[in-house]
């Protein structure tokens, strides 16, 4: 049996119980292998011979995406191991190296004002500014209905994802537990919606399956993540801005002002939808020299006790 052979038992058995984009990404992360390491048979596969091919994969891929790949690989052959089909796990110790992944920092706030001048007018001008006071993920952006907007007690709440996979919007549950969430909404945040809810009126064609969809195209569809960053890129560039730009980025963005304008982590934590408080503070929140400055001078008059 080749290892694609025992690749694809394996992933039938897994598909049933796994959300969509993650069996999306368990397919490709296993493509990614060259096709002589796939067609090889189970028994002939050797520590060095796997060692190898990620070696080789380090010019092309970063170590995260590597260290998924081999992470994938080593489940789908230790899997092969409980079921008696080979002995040893021969990807048990191979180590990864790459690329180093490109920086992913919060927008500046003088790139942020310039983004918000340059997204003027454009079909996803209420969106993105709609992350940017919320936080929320693209999934969960395009997942929003207007039955989940409160606007007498001005919250939303976050109980749907929406995926794109295989040329079709899945609707899922959210994320984690801690990602069903209720955030409130600021005034900004609450004019985005009322003006977002005037423009759908005026899209020609909405599918009947997403009529009570907050945010849709021009096609009266949601928005696809590879249509809304490539139009979010346009408008960076329009803007002169040469940092990374994604909608990533935006909630990025969101959680460092947040912090720097004094919300107490725990909180932005809720607001963000995280399990854990690390995830918020070591990937969300960018630690520059003008933050820092902002953050010192905030307790320059607790520190003078004299």
């Amino acid at each position: 049996m080749t290892l694609s052979e025992w690749f694809e038992l394996w992933f039938a058995s897994k598909k049933l119980h796994i959300k969509p984009k993650t069996k999306d990404a368990y397919y490709h992360q296993f493509h990614r292998l060259p096709k002589r390491l796939r067609t090889t048979r189970l028994c002939h596969l050797k520590p060095l011979m796997i060692q190898s091919i990620f070696d080789e994969l380090s010019t092309k891929y970063t170590k995260s995406t590597l260290k998924n790949t081999r992470m994938l690989l080593s489940t789908v052959l230790n899997d092969a191991v409980l079921n008696d089909i080979i002995t040893k796990n021969p990807c048990r110790k191979v180590t990864v190296t790459g690329k180093e992944s490109s920086s992913r920092e919060a927008l500046s706030r003088e790139d942020q004002a310039a983004l918000v001048h340059a997204l003027w007018q454009s079909p996803i001008e209420y969106a993105a500014l709609f992350v940017l006071q919320t936080g929320v993920r693209f999934g969960e952006l395009i997942g929003l209905t207007w039955d989940d907007i409160d606007f007498d007690n001005a919250t939303l709440t976050v109980s749907r994802n929406i995926v794109y996979v295989d040329h079709s919007f899945i609707i899922q549950s959210p994320k984690t537990a801690t990602s069903r969430r209720t955030i409130p909404l600021t005034i900004e945040a609450m004019r985005l919606l009322k003006a977002q809810k005037e423009l759908n009126k005026s899209t020609s064609i909405v599918r009947m399956e997403w009529a009570d969809q907050v945010f849709i195209d021009d096609k009266g569809q949601p928005f696809r993540n590879s249509r809304f960053d490539l139009l979010l890129k346009r408008a960076a560039g329009m803007a002169d801005i040469t940092a990374a730009i994604s909608c990533h980025i935006l909630r990025h963005t969101f959680a460092t002002r947040c912090i720097e304008g004094g919300m107490i982590p725990k909180t932005l934590q809720s607001i963000l939808g995280h399990s854990s408080i690390m995830t918020t503070m070591d990937l969300y929140v960018s630690s520059d020299d003008s933050f820092k400055k902002i953050a010192m001078d905030s307790i320059a008059d607790t520190l003078n006790v004299v």
